[in-house]
């Protein structure tokens, strides 16, 4: 299992169709890969997009060159191969080290698993250690 503290861009959008084909085709046309994307509705019209890039510098360039503004999060990456229990795993760590998780997202498939977890700020040094990183 690998563990490296990344950066979660977030940025509200109006929950409309298109909307997220819109917010990611300029992230893609400037060659930047995210290694994970979430997208849900906030109520009142609107949604909210966060996503882990592999270069959170370029996307904070190309947000700011689009007037877009973006609140960041320092986050967990973990993944490993998948198997039954993993995701407990993960999870037993962080309780036996104290950490409370706040969002966790995860996949797997051919064998591998990712997910992303948050902690509170103050945590993330305590979850990675928690994790083994």
């Amino acid at each position: 299992m690998t563990v490296r503290k990344v950066v979660a861009l977030t940025v509200d959008v109006e929950d409309r169709p298109g909307a997220l084909a819109e917010l990611t085709q300029p992230v893609a046309d400037a060659g930047i890969n995210l290694l994970a994307i979430y997208a849900g509705p906030m109520g009142g019209g609107k949604a909210k997009v966060s996503c882990v890039p592999d270069d959170p510098d370029k996307l904070r360039a190309l947000a700011a060159e689009g007037g877009v503004s973006v609140q960041e999060r320092e986050i967990l990456f973990v993944e490993g191969d998948d198997r039954p229990g993993a995701g407990a795993e993960v999870a037993r760590k962080l309780a036996n080290g104290g950490v409370n998780i706040k969002v966790m997202l995860g996949t797997g498939s051919a064998g591998k698993f990712a997910m992303c977890i948050a902690v509170a700020p103050e945590d993330v040094d305590r979850a990675a250690a928690a994790l083994g990183a």
